[in-house]
């Protein structure tokens, strides 16, 4: 992963950490309990099909999502800032 690094040359990427307006996007709100809320979601990561965890730590997740047909990779990273 490289969390935090913007691939500004890339149209696709986007990031709630991104500095180019382009590439912004809003990060993830967590409500009450940030942390039972990031444990959910690396379970639903896990269970999803195509979904392949490469890394995973106590505020932070990446993996990568296959599609099913033409077999393309979208790496996705998730970090919890309480």
């Amino acid at each position: 992963g490289q969390l935090g690094q913007v691939w500004t040359d890339r149209w696709n990427a986007v990031s709630s950490t991104a500095t180019s307006s382009y590439h912004q996007i809003a990060p993830l709100a967590t409500g009450a309990d940030p942390r039972a809320t990031f444990g959910r979601l690396k379970q639903l990561v896990e269970q999803t099909p195509g979904a392949q965890v490469i890394q995973s730590a106590d505020n932070y997740l990446y993996a990568e999502f296959s599609t099913k047909l033409l077999k393309f990779v979208d790496d996705v990273e998730f970090l919890l800032d309480e």
